[in-house]
C-alpha cells in the first residue's frame, strides 16, 4: 500500500460524514445562519465546528446566500448644515 504525499494528507480535515450532516442540517433549517447551525451540530450531533468551517462547507456546496445589502446614495451636501463653529454642540 503506497503512502500518499505529505501535502494531500491532512490531519485535520472535516470528516465526509460530518461535511454530509452540516448540508442537510443546513437544507433542512434554511433560515438559519452558519454561527446557528455550527452551535445547532455542535449541540446536537457532538461535533465541534466552527461557523468558519460550516460557512466554508456551505460555500463548497454553493447554499450560502449573499446579505440583503441597503444601498445609499450620497447627497450633496450635508442634511443639517452648520454656519458657525461649535454650532451643533
Amino acid at each position: 500500500m503506497a503512502k500518499q504525499p505529505a501535502q494531500l494528507r491532512y490531519w485535520n480535515r472535516i470528516p465526509e460524514s460530518v461535511r454530509e450532516q452540516v448540508v442537510a442540517a443546513a437544507l433542512e433549517h434554511t433560515e438559519l445562519s452558519s454561527l446557528e447551525l455550527a452551535f445547532r451540530i455542535t449541540d446536537r450531533e457532538g461535533h465541534f465546528l466552527s461557523e468558519s468551517s460550516v460557512c466554508r462547507i456551505l460555500k463548497a456546496y454553493d447554499l450560502t446566500t449573499s446579505p440583503a445589502y441597503v444601498v445609499m446614495s450620497a447627497s450633496d451636501g450635508f442634511q443639517h448644515p452648520t454656519r458657525r463653529p461649535n454650532e451643533l454642540w
